[in-house]
């Protein structure tokens, strides 16, 4: 069962964030083309990631010919969006158990550019929420994505892998606030509402800063005014040139550039001239800062101060991988609990019928008059003996389960008498949501 799982994509590791962007899928794009894959190729439950460092398809599908033909599939389907088909981009994957490894590694930021950085958590909730919300994904894929959670959490607790601020938005604040620098009224502007952006305003509010939100719709901000005392602008009124700062901070979604040269000129008026782009597609020319003076950092630049601190974590990867490692040895075992749990249940409510009836019989037999108090602690006293007689069956089904051959559980159900057979079956129908025949 484990092996119906996996994930395939492309990351920083093999490729540029050029080469990335070139095959994304924007959110609308990619709810279409998750919902192709369900259709056209009857994927149970599938899921989409995109970030600026990464992009992963998550599949859960009992069909061995789509787990060996996912990459051909996807390339085919995000084709139908004029998405370039290059030849030099080349999808990983990983399946099984490499699956939940790799999931694992990248939410606790074992995986990620910056080692330890926590943004990348934030968004695979979002990518979850995402498909929930859109009904592409139901239990294997969540509890996929809720293990994960669950180490990342553990990772925090227990290692200082995440100690310190490693986040790319804090990574790019570092490069123009410094300890010597005492001014509160140093102009920060920052251009949309990424979550690298909501951090790095949340993080210079904390260092009692006043920054300045900026977007091409006001409107579509106004619920972070009434959560923050910022003031903001929006993308027109920064490009009139009527507004003045030292840095400017920005991550959009746009596809074009969203400030020219002329607009540069105005704006970077102070002695302090930095603009430090984190977008996928480029916000602004480099060249076009250069030639004005204005010091340029794109997200690769800052990607590579990162790896000046990488070294501060890289003592805590080996407590974090032995952590990942001892939740792998029990994955397989919290696999078939979820799938059975179902039996063990019913093999229970068996237990605790055969009992009740047995009572009764005896009750009816002897003739016995018993009040109502006495009838339920006999129903008390039925549960009890019935949880203890299940424990026996339960234990046998999990030895099967971890150290049997294939089938040994269905062979077990099978040497049951029919109803029993029928009530098991059901059982597991119903954990996956389907229906007997």
């Amino acid at each position: 069962m484990i092996n119906n799982y996996q994930i395939v994509g492309i990351t920083w590791r093999d490729h540029l964030q050029e080469e990335i962007e070139k095959i994304s899928l924007n959110e609308e794009q990619a709810l279409k083309a998750l919902q192709l894959l369900q259709k056209k190729y009857q994927v149970e439950e599938c899921a989409y990631l995109k970030t600026c460092n990464r992009i992963e398809l998550f599949i859960y599908t009992e069909d061995l010919s789509i787990h060996k033909n996912i990459r051909k599939i996807w390339r085919e389907i995000i084709g139908q969006f004029r998405i370039a088909k290059s030849e030099s981009i080349q999808f990983r994957s990983w399946r099984g158990e490499g699956a939940f490894e790799h999931l694992f590694m990248v939410s606790s930021g074992l995986d990620s550019a910056s080692l330890g950085e926590s943004e990348i958590l934030y968004q695979l909730k979002k990518t979850k929420e995402f498909a929930q919300k859109n009904h592409l994904i139901a239990s294997e894929i969540n509890f996929l994505f809720e293990e994960s959670f669950k180490v990342a959490a553990q990772i925090k607790r227990n290692t200082l892998l995440n100690s310190g601020k490693q986040s790319l938005s804090e990574i790019a604040i570092n490069i123009f606030i410094k300890p010597n620098l005492p001014d509160k009224d140093f102009k920060i502007g920052l251009i949309g509402t990424s979550p690298v952006i909501i951090n790095a305003l949340k993080s210079l509010l904390e260092r009692e800063f006043k920054p300045t939100l900026i977007n091409r719709t006001l409107k579509n901000i106004q619920d972070l005014k009434d959560k923050y005392p910022i003031k903001m602008i929006s993308l027109n009124d920064l490009n009139s040139g009527n507004h003045h700062f030292d840095v400017i901070l920005s991550a959009t979604s746009a596809t074009e550039k969203i400030i020219n040269e002329k607009s540069l000129k105005a704006i970077f008026i102070n002695q302090t001239k930095i603009y430090i782009d984190l977008a996928s597609t480029p916000d602004v020319s480099s060249a076009v800062c250069k030639r004005n003076n204005i010091k340029y950092y794109s997200l690769d630049d800052v990607i590579e101060k990162a790896k000046y601190t990488h070294q501060i974590r890289q003592a805590e990867v080996a407590n974090a991988r032995e952590i990942i490692d001892s939740y792998l040895i029990n994955l397989n075992q919290k696999i078939n609990d979820k799938k059975y749990n179902s039996i063990y249940s019913a093999i229970q409510k068996r237990y605790q019928y055969t009992a009740s009836e047995g009572i009764k019989r005896l009750i009816k037999k002897n003739a016995l008059k018993l009040d109502q108090n006495a009838i339920n602690e006999i129903d008390i006293w039925c549960s009890a003996l019935a949880r203890r007689f299940a424990h026996i069956p339960t234990l046998g089904i999990k030895g099967l389960l971890n150290n049997g051959p294939d089938g040994s559980v269905e062979a077990f159900i099978e040497g049951l008498d029919e109803k029993f057979q029928t009530e098991l079956k059901l059982a597991i129908l119903e954990t996956k949501g389907g229906n007997l025949d």
